[in-house]
């Protein structure tokens, strides 16, 4: 039997696998909270038969991830973040990395064995369909920032010497008025804040000559 220990965060996630020894299979290792951070993460874990996940049920990061899990075929058990501190400090091994933690959370499912946590049927599926929506989004997202590319490749190449990132808010903005070089050289440039300039200016327009 495998025991996983995932300890969850908002954006990079850490899970760990050991035995029903405690021998450490997988040690610590993070992956993030998207598409490819998933892969990763059940290309780790492999067939989920003989395979208990644990993870804390930490404010709304952990629904995506049950979400996958689930629809990957494996059991997972949340846990009440004050069982899991109180297990470590028990255990005295707690630290405060996450690599410590995830660890920690998969020794807790060894020795405890909670069992897996089965939401309503309904509440399943919303969760799957949230993540494929936002799954959908990122794609779609990352297709259009790959077209930006090659648009701005051909009509404006020298854009990517100045705004490295066509995916930003900055780069947007200033393509939607300025898509091209030829549009960009009529662009007035204003130096700001032009308070001091604009003051040293005045001074010397209203004094009078000598």
């Amino acid at each position: 039997m495998r025991f996983v220990g995932i300890d969850v965060a908002a954006e990079r996630h850490v899970v760990a696998v050991v035995d029903e020894t405690d021998r450490v299979l997988i040690k610590a290792t993070p992956f993030s909270e998207d598409a490819e951070g998933y892969a990763k993460l059940l290309g780790l874990l492999g067939a989920p038969t003989d395979a208990l996940v644990a993870m804390e049920a930490t404010g709304h990061y952990w629904k995506n991830l049950f979400a996958a899990l689930v629809a990957a075929g494996f059991a997972v058990a949340l846990l009440n973040p004050l069982r899991t501190r109180r297990f470590a400090g028990e255990d005295l091994q707690r630290t405060q990395t996450d690599a410590i933690d995830a660890v920690g959370i998969a020794r807790f499912a060894a020795q405890k064995r909670p069992p897996a946590s089965r939401l309503p049927d309904r509440a399943t599926e919303e969760l799957r369909q949230l993540v494929r929506f936002r799954d959908r989004l990122r794609q779609d997202f990352g297709d259009r920032v790959r077209q930006l590319h090659r648009l701005v490749d051909l009509g404006f190449p020298e854009f990517t010497r100045h705004v490295r990132d066509l995916g930003s808010e900055l780069a947007t903005a200033l393509l939607s008025v300025y898509p091209t070089a030829a549009g960009f050289t009529t662009c007035r440039c204003v130096t700001w804040p032009p308070s001091a300039t604009m003051g040293a200016t005045k001074s010397a327009t209203s004094s009078p000559a000598p």
